[in-house]
């Protein structure tokens, strides 16, 4: 709000900060959201691409360095970290409540979100537990249904079986009595 130009009304100002750092203009203007670290690479250049502190350029520079190195070795493939571990890698983690390149306007909170406690963990992790039993019983079940079918087509099988070896000797039976008769027939 600092850098307000005098002509503009204190409201007006207000309005369009908040619309230039809105993820939804972000997203709009450069195609995906920005993350911190590409805030603080644009916020500590100059649109000429010179660092802002000039006096003392190597300190601007190494950062500036180690983020694209790590940026480039990602998009090589040599490491898979996201924009916010290159970012803590090279500014440690944010404490005390408040985010490195966000100042005190945006809280740990407020970007993250709320970290879980410890109880909704231990809850988590007994529904899930509870659910992969679920799933185990479920499949135990569906195993031993497949089980008994398997066991009522063998017995099914083994009973055509019989009859099938029933229906051939009584078959065999028959043909021999046929035989018999013809041959019987033949004689006289």
């Amino acid at each position: 709000m600092k850098n307000r130009a005098v002509h503009m009304l204190h409201a007006d100002w207000k309005y369009f900060v908040n619309l230039w750092s809105s993820p939804e203009f972000q997203k709009e203007k450069y195609g995906r959201e920005f993350s911190r670290l590409d805030l603080m690479l644009k916020s500590h250049m100059r649109t000429s691409d010179k660092p802002v502190n000039a006096e003392n350029p190597a300190n601007n520079m190494h950062g500036k360095v180690v983020m694209e190195k790590l940026k480039n070795e990602r998009e090589q493939g040599l490491n898979d970290k996201i924009d916010e571990q290159i970012f803590q890698e090279l500014l440690g983690e944010d404490r005390h409540g408040y985010l490195h390149a966000y100042g005190r306007v945006k809280s740990i909170t407020d970007y993250f979100g709320v970290k879980h406690s410890h109880t909704d963990l231990a809850q988590d992790v007994v529904g899930l537990k509870e659910r992969a039993d679920e799933s185990i019983m479920k499949a135990k079940k569906e195993v031993e249904e497949a089980r008994k079918k398997v066991r009522q087509a063998k017995l099914e099988a083994e009973q055509t079986k019989k009859e099938a070896e029933k229906a051939r000797k009584e078959a065999k039976a028959t043909r021999q009595k046929v035989d018999a008769k013809i041959e019987a027939n033949n004689k006289m």
